[in-house]
């Protein structure tokens, strides 16, 4: 935890910076709280909690702080949606189900396709790993998309 003063007029301001650990930390026990923060934190960049640009907001190209911060934040959000995508295969394809809850509770995109153009549901079906298949219907996972 580190404390940044900068004088503005007569009014002192205090900003404090919490490492990643310990924001998530800090922020465990209020869920709610953490999620409307992101989401302005995300707005404030012209995004929206998926990391897209939202319609008809204009980026400020003139700040090239903030522009350079909004490129890392996209970046960082398709690393990990890719991440998880990616484990969501692994577990699909292993019959990992407690794993296939936990991603798709996070958010993963159930319906993403590889490079071969497989989703988590065609590698569960071609294992047999049926409770998985199940868990991705119960998610919502299209049924019937084709390779």
């Amino acid at each position: 935890l580190k404390a940044i003063k900068a004088a503005k007029d007569v009014t002192d301001i205090q900003m404090l910076v919490l490492s990643k650990d310990q924001s998530l930390e800090l922020f465990s026990g209020y869920p709610e709280d953490y999620t409307t923060i992101c989401t302005n934190l995300m707005i404030e960049f012209g995004l929206t909690i998926e990391g897209k640009q939202i319609p008809g907001v204009e980026d400020d190209l003139s700040d090239k702080d903030k522009m350079d911060t909004k490129v890392r934040i996209i970046d960082s959000m398709e690393q990990r949606l890719e991440q998880r995508f990616s484990s969501l295969c692994q577990a699909a394809q292993s019959g990992d189900a407690d794993i296939v809850i936990k991603l798709a509770r996070q958010g993963a995109n159930l319906n993403q396709i590889d490079y071969d153009g497989r989703t988590a549901m065609h590698k569960a079906c071609k294992e047999g790993n049926h409770k998985v298949v199940e868990i991705l219907i119960q998610n919502d996972a299209e049924r019937n998309s084709k390779d």
